[in-house]
């Protein structure tokens, strides 16, 4: 199933280079980001747990979701787009303001070496 797919991919993926490439680039940056950064790390791992909850609920053959599955899947949506309105109010002007160049192609190249794919060159 295509959702289940690019969540278990990409949203994985994501909170990599949040954590492992973003975070620590923008901790050294500015240590006062640090009760930030770990909201949303512990947000992350909230997500991944109600999403091992939600996403077998998603295959097709799957005939009954009970009410603790719609829980889930509803508390999984109300969490993301909590999570990515804090990314939007608070972390992304952060980056703005404290990456530089540098950074931004670090950022990338990681991205894409995550991903499997070749990073554009020039």
């Amino acid at each position: 199933m295509r959702v289940r797919t690019y969540f278990d991919t990409a949203g994985r993926d994501h909170h990599a280079d949040e954590e492992e490439d973003l975070f620590p680039r923008l901790r050294r940056r500015d240590p006062g980001l640090e009760a930030l950064l770990a909201r949303l790390a512990a947000d992350h791992r909230a997500l991944e747990r109600l999403w091992a909850q939600v996403a077998p609920g998603l295959e097709p053959e799957e005939a009954g979701r009970d009410a603790a599955w719609r829980r889930a899947a509803a508390e999984w949506c109300e969490r993301s787009e909590a999570h990515v309105a804090l990314e939007d109010a608070e972390l992304l002007p952060a980056a703005r303001r404290l990456l530089r160049p540098e950074d931004l192609e670090a950022l990338g190249r990681a991205m894409a070496a995550r991903r499997g794919v070749a990073y554009p060159e020039g």
